[in-house]
């Protein structure tokens, strides 16, 4: 709950801070998705800046941050809903805002899916990940741990000693602060990723709609653009032709990754 509670303040703050900036350029839904990512970067680099200066991601510390967070956002919202007349509301419940809902809704199961598959799922044999994210999430998971467990600050890369980690790293330092917090990995990495993924396919669209300036064009953009997996499926068919088997058998029994070709 806690953890939850971090990310939440911290987008609520975040969206605040882009309605004051850019309330005049963006609209409403553009605003809560640009929101979350100011709100959770300006979380992060502010967790960040205290835990470099104590020299280690102390409870305690992240604690005082998060209560300071959720009181900020209580007072700006109380204020901002005071301010705000029932009707106001209305405005959200038009097309225009329900169209992009709906493409989340779609692919809200998909992005959860798929990511809880890749993000070290707790069996009792261990930890178990599918696709390529061996390489990949071992590392952000590796980077993670060094903030948590390692004390890393100055960050340093996690796997060769003594070099300085030049990799972006607060999207793992933001992982960090949920594992703090009580999250297991797999926790911590699935409540950041589906939310961003899910923003990252609203901004898509909103981007869409501004250059095409058609809804329905824009709702075709978003899903060409995250549905697809390039031209490996030219070597599936052809190798499924030479296979002999029936489609469901060569499905099953696939040899190569045909979506990373």
């Amino acid at each position: 709950m806690t953890a939850l509670l971090f990310l939440i303040g911290s987008a609520l703050i975040g969206i605040k801070i882009v309605n004051l900036i850019l309330g005049n350029i963006l609209n409403k839904i553009e605003q809560i998705l640009f929101g979350i990512i100011v709100g959770w970067m300006a979380s992060t680099v502010c967790a960040f800046g205290i835990s470099y200066f104590i020299g280690r991601v102390l409870f305690g510390a992240m604690l005082a941050l998060n209560l300071i967070q959720i009181l900020t956002a209580v007072i700006i919202w109380l204020t901002e809903i005071k301010r705000i007349r029932i009707g106001d509301w209305k405005g959200l419940v038009k097309f225009d805002y329900l169209i992009p809902a709906a493409l989340l809704l779609i692919f809200a199961p998909l992005f959860y899916y798929f990511l809880s598959i890749r993000m070290f799922y707790p069996e009792a044999e261990g930890l178990y990940s599918g696709g390529n994210s061996w390489n990949d999430m071992s590392l952000h998971l590796a980077i993670s741990s060094a903030f948590l467990s390692g004390d890393n600050f100055p960050a340093m890369f996690p796997v060769y000693a003594g070099e300085p980690l030049r990799y972006p790293f607060m999207p793992d330092f933001q992982t960090a602060i949920l594992r703090v917090f009580g999250l297991s990995p797999y926790s911590a990495l699935m409540l950041t990723a589906v939310p961003l993924a899910l923003t990252i396919t609203g901004i898509f669209y909103c981007l869409a709609v501004r250059i095409i300036k058609s809804r329905f064009a824009s709702v075709l953009a978003t899903m060409l653009f995250l549905f697809n997996g390039g031209l490996g499926f030219v070597y599936f068919l052809e190798d499924w032709r030479k296979s002999g088997k029936k489609f469901g058998e060569f499905w099953d029994e696939m040899p190569s990754n045909y979506a990373n070709i």
